[in-house]
């Protein structure tokens, strides 16, 4: 059973912020619950692993009195302007946490950006902390008759591209995780997601969903 527990805006005037993430007993169906701000440099909390979101954004996933989880966002170079939703999800006893910046809503909602690169716990679960990689984790597909373009533009942005993926008309790629700001300016424009690249996915241990994939390779 998936039960969503709580979202909440966080404020984009600090360059640091957190908040704490209820327990499964603080759970229930379909319910919105207000996250508590917590102070940033709170003595109760202990740092357990950070991630760098493709936007640039740093996610650190804390562990405070009680055990009880929380999460705090650094914003990348030059995005203080930035709001961030977070939320959690329980899968029986496993919690999943998603970040999702302001600016990659829209994406997200077009179907742009696969949510799991906003899942904390999917890619901290992969081995995608910063203290284990440091590069991001990505496949992009193109959009028809703009493969060569889109590998060019990749490319020409810093990114090699690890492999290729014919049935996407795109690859695999990892971009440097200190240069995921930049980087992602280059995805949201005309050169990227509003260009040639058709959508992004996080590189992780099931590369594209069953419905996506079965489409791609036209299964029943």
């Amino acid at each position: 059973m998936r039960i969503r527990a709580g979202w909440v805006l966080l404020p984009a005037l600090a360059c640091l912020v957190a908040v704490a993430i209820p327990g499964p007993a603080q759970a229930s169906q379909g319910s919105t619950t207000a996250i508590p701000v917590l102070s940033a440099a709170s003595p109760a909390a202990k740092s357990v692993r950070t991630i760098t979101l493709i936007t640039g954004d740093k996610v650190t996933v804390t562990r405070g009195a009680g055990g009880i989880p929380g999460i705090s966002v650094q914003r990348g170079l030059g995005r203080t302007h930035i709001g961030f939703q977070a939320s959690h999800e329980w899968h029986g006893t496993d919690q999943h946490i998603s970040v999702v910046p302001s600016d990659a809503q829209a994406l997200l909602t077009a179907g742009k950006l696969d949510p799991r690169l906003f899942d904390v716990t999917e890619q901290l679960d992969a081995g995608y902390d910063d203290a284990s990689s440091d590069s991001l984790r990505l496949i992009y597909s193109s959009r028809s008759g703009k493969s060569a373009t889109a590998r060019s533009a990749i490319q020409q942005h810093g990114a090699r591209i690890t492999h290729t993926l014919d049935v996407l008309d795109g690859g695999s790629f990892a971009p440097a995780k200190r240069d995921a700001a930049s980087f992602w300016k280059f995805v949201t424009g005309t050169q990227g997601l509003r260009g040639p690249l058709d959508k992004l996915w996080l590189n992780g241990r099931s590369r594209v969903a069953l419905a996506e994939s079965t489409a791609i390779i036209g299964a029943p």
